[in-house]
């Protein structure tokens, strides 16, 4: 049985839909502000430690301990402060500008598998939270 994933027509245009995302006008800019904030060493550690104790203050009251006002406090001080570097704010913009596309795609590929053809256009952007949801 021969994959989807090694059809040689199917990778040509998984390539042209690449090549497609990356000429798109807005394309540029978020690469940009992604680059931007991974060469910022300084920020990318604030932000995966600001992340990890996140984790782990959830962790911390999954496990049925309560936690205190000063952990919290101090938690949102520091995220806060974190979001007020454009840098980061940049980064998490682009961090929803890929998500949003890959949910497209996905919700396209979806759609595929499940009425066995090619979607239209109505019926991806008619299924926004899944099948038999209405919104």
């Amino acid at each position: 049985m021969s994959s989807a994933t090694q059809s040689p027509p199917v990778l040509k245009q998984t390539r042209d839909l690449c090549h497609a995302i990356a000429a798109h006008e807005g394309f540029a800019e978020t690469r940009r502000k992604f680059d931007e904030f991974m060469a910022n060493d300084t920020l990318r550690m604030r932000y995966h430690i600001a992340g990890e104790r996140g984790r782990l203050l959830e962790l911390k009251q999954a496990s049925g301990l309560e936690l205190t006002d000063e952990e919290l406090a101090e938690y949102h001080a520091e995220r806060a402060a974190l979001m007020q570097e454009p840098l980061v704010r940049g980064f998490q913009e682009a961090q929803a500008e890929m998500s949003r596309v890959q949910e497209l795609l996905n919700r396209y590929l979806t759609l595929t598998y499940e009425l066995g053809r090619a979607p239209t256009d109505e019926e991806v952007l008619g299924h926004s939270c899944g099948p038999g949801c209405e919104g």
